[in-house]
């Protein structure tokens, strides 16, 4: 209702222009790859995604010497009290991924490292919000769900 539909649609039009041309022109300098990772309940949550980017640097037949780039998307499910940097939970008990991240390079000879502590947002079953760096691990309380993805560079 009194909506211009002419000034609607050209912003939407003038905007996808250029991001073609962009995606073009990315298309040739990396590779993109995703995966869901299925963690089984007692697993290390940050070892588990290592072992993935190991495994998928070792499978890769075109890795050419080039250099990867690597990340948590997303997870959810239930961890077991994870334990962060400047917390104040004291509390034992499940605790629900709010939000996960986690970043990690691959070398070009194929070593996998993290960059930094895994970050975490979660809450105690009380839904009280906690957050911050993971110190040690981050063990699945149950079947955890991961969208993690790469980029390698060309």
């Amino acid at each position: 209702m009194g909506y211009n539909r002419a000034f609607l649609i050209a912003p939407a039009v003038s905007s996808l222009m250029p991001r073609k041309k962009k995606a073009e022109a990315n298309e040739k300098k990396h590779e993109e790859y995703g995966d869901i990772l299925f963690i089984s309940q007692g697993q290390d949550i940050g070892e588990e995604v290592l072992t993935y980017f190991r495994y998928r640097t070792n499978r890769s037949q075109n890795s050419n010497g080039h250099s990867r780039i690597g990340w948590i998307m997303s997870a959810n499910g239930l961890v077991f009290h994870p334990i962060l940097e400047n917390s104040s939970t004291t509390a034992e008990g499940l605790y629900d991924m709010i939000r996960l991240e986690g970043r990690y390079t691959i070398s070009e000879d194929g070593e996998v490292q993290q960059c930094g502590p895994l970050t975490i947002s979660c809450a105690d079953p009380s839904h009280v919000v906690y957050g911050g760096h993971v110190i040690g691990r981050l063990i699945a309380a149950e079947a955890i769900q991961q969208v993690v993805v790469g980029i390698r560079c060309i």
